[in-house]
This record gives structure tokens, sequence and C-alpha cells, in this order.
């Protein structure tokens, strides 16, 4: 079943305006900072009145019929493997702020 012109044109409004282009990029490249319950949900929310929604498939069908990349979130410049262990191993000078080492007089 062929879906109407305005329910998908609704949907890749949705997916343009959530899932932004990185700025001063030369192509336009839809990327996805959210995972697709997220961004599904959102897209039901986002429902207008006399136009229908699809459902999650027809939903992930159109969006990678748009192109959208999903992105990973940023751990930021110092998480390396070997960061994370040493957090997780937690040891006591991990732990000291700049104001205890100021305060230790």
């Amino acid at each position: 079943m062929k879906l109407p012109a305005e329910v998908i044109l609704h949907l890749f409004n949705y997916l343009k305006d959530t899932c932004p282009t990185k700025s001063g990029s030369p192509r336009i490249e839809y990327r996805q900072y959210g995972n697709d319950e997220e961004l599904y949900k959102g897209y039901l929310s986002s429902k207008k009145e006399g136009i229908a929604i699809v459902c999650l498939n027809t939903f992930l069908k159109y969006k990678k019929e748009l192109g959208v990349k999903r992105m990973r979130s940023y751990w930021g410049q110092f998480d390396c493997a070997k960061c994370l262990a040493l957090k997780r191993l937690k040891p006591e000078w991990m732990n000291v702020t700049h104001e205890d080492q100021l305060n230790q007089d």
C-alpha cells in the first residue's frame, strides 16, 4: 500500500528537523544523535491532525532512504580505553580535586 504524499512529507520534515547536518559541512548529511526509539517517540508526539503516522518499520525504512547517519556520542578527548579502565578501578588519587589539594595546608 502506497502512503499518501503528506504522510511521507511530514516524516521527512520531522527527520530533517530532528537530525541536523553538521555545521559547515559541504554536503547535506543528516546526523542522528539519539537512538531509534527516542527518535520514533518524538515522531509519534509530533503527530499533526489529519496526517496518519507510520509504524516503526516504515519509519526506519524512510530514515534509511533519507540517508540519516547514526552518530556515536562524544566521550571526551581523554577517555581512551586505558583511562576508562583506571576510572573503573577508582584509585584514591583520582578522586582528589584541585580544591582538596589547595586545602591540605
